[in-house]
């Protein structure tokens, strides 16, 4: 039980940081940022991520954000596999 909630604490303090810095990089319009992750941008795609897991300027959902942090993590994004795999931990450890 104790590892499952340091693994939780941890967890949460990473998703902080990384919203804190999508938000810093999310200050470009969202269509600009759709634009620019459609074209393969692997930043705006994680900033993207941050966007619709955080629901900050549009309405959160979830599977968006799984779609544009895959998308980043496939092209070698540190922040984004982070995310992803904090993701997969998350859905791990809710059961």
């Amino acid at each position: 039980m104790i590892k499952k909630l340091t693994i939780f604490f941890v967890l949460m303090f990473a998703m902080q940081m990384s919203t804190i810095l999508a938000e810093e990089r999310g200050n470009l319009k969202i269509e600009k940022q759709t634009q620019l992750a459609t074209q393969g941008d692997a930043k705006a795609q994680f900033s993207l991520g941050m966007i619709y897991k955080s629901g900050s300027t549009v309405k959160k959902d979830a599977t968006k954000a799984f779609y544009w942090f895959d998308k980043a993590a496939k092209q070698g994004n540190i922040e984004a596999q982070a995310m992803l795999g904090l993701c997969y931990t998350y859905y791990y450890l809710k059961d």
